[in-house]
C-alpha cells in the first residue's frame, strides 16, 4: 500500500509541476497500480523464496523471477473475476475501450519488470517514447532508485523507532524532477526511439531527482 500511495503521489507530483510531461489520469492509474501488486509475485520468505526457485530451475529455461510472476498473477486475477479494467479507466472525461484496456495493462506488468537501458520500446503500451520516465517510478532499472526503495526508509523506521521522521512526500515535491538528456546509452531505450529521455532518480552522473 506503501508503494502504491508513494508511486500515485511522484505521478501526480510531476504531471502538476510538469504539464509539459502529458501525464494523464490513465498514466497516474497505471503507475499507482504496478506499486500496489509489483510484489504479487513473491512466494514464502520472500526473496529467499526466490532464490529457491532460480536454484531448481532447469538449465535453459528463463531465470525465475517474482516481477515477471507479478505480472502473471495480475493477468489472471483481472480475467478469473472478470474485471471491468475498461470502466476503470474511464477518465479525462473519456471512455475506456477494451482495446486500450489490454495496452494500459500491458504497460503496468512493464512498470513492474522495469525497462532496462538497452531494452527496445514496448509497443503494445499504448505510450511514446517520451514517457519513458515513467518506468522509473516503481521499478528503476537504471539506478534502483524508485518508490519501492523510498518505502523502505518509511517502515524500515517504524520498525526500529516506532515512528518515522523520514518525511518522503516532501523531499519528492523538493527533489523530483524529469529532465530531459542529450542522445547517450545511460538515459534510457527512449533516446534510440527518437524521444527523449528522462530521469527521476538521478545516477550515472547526473542527478535528476530524490
Amino acid at each position: 500500500m506503501g508503494v502504491a500511495h508513494l508511486a500515485g503521489f511522484m505521478a501526480k507530483h510531476l504531471a502538476k509541476s510538469q504539464p509539459e510531461l502529458e501525464i494523464d489520469e490513465a498514466d497516474v492509474l497505471c503507475v499507482q497500480l504496478a506499486g500496489l501488486v509489483h510484489d504479487l509475485g513473491h512466494g514464502p520468505f520472500s526473496h529467499m523464496f526466490e532464490d529457491f526457485m532460480k536454484a531448481v530451475t532447469p538449465a535453459g529455461e528463463p531465470k525465475w523471477e517474482h516481477e515477471e510472476m507479478s505480472g502473471r498473477l495480475l493477468r489472471r486475477l483481472l480475467s478469473v473475476n472478470n474485471v471491468p479494467v475498461a470502466d476503470y479507466f474511464a477518465v479525462d472525461g473519456r471512455e475506456g475501450s477494451v482495446a486500450q484496456a489490454e495496452e494500459h495493462i500491458n504497460f503496468v506488468v512493464k512498470l513492474i519488470e522495469g525497462l532496462k537501458d538497452e531494452a527496445p520500446w514496448p509497443t503494445d503500451i499504448g505510450r511514446p517514447p517520451s514517457k519513458r520516465f515513467l518506468f522509473d517510478i516503481v521499478s528503476n532499472k537504471r539506478n534502483g532508485v524508485d518508490v519501492d526503495k523510498l518505502d523502505y526508509l518509511v517502515r524500515d523506521a517504524m520498525s526500529a523507532f516506532g515512528s518515522s521522521k523520514v518525511r518522503i512526500r516532501v523531499r519528492i515535491r523538493a527533489m523530483v524532477r524529469v529532465r530531459a538528456s542529450s542522445a547517450t546509452r545511460t538515459h534510457g531505450a527512449a533516446d534510440h526511439e527518437g524521444g527523449p529521455s528522462a530521469s527521476v532518480g538521478g545516477g550515472r552522473g547526473e542527478r535528476s531527482g530524490g
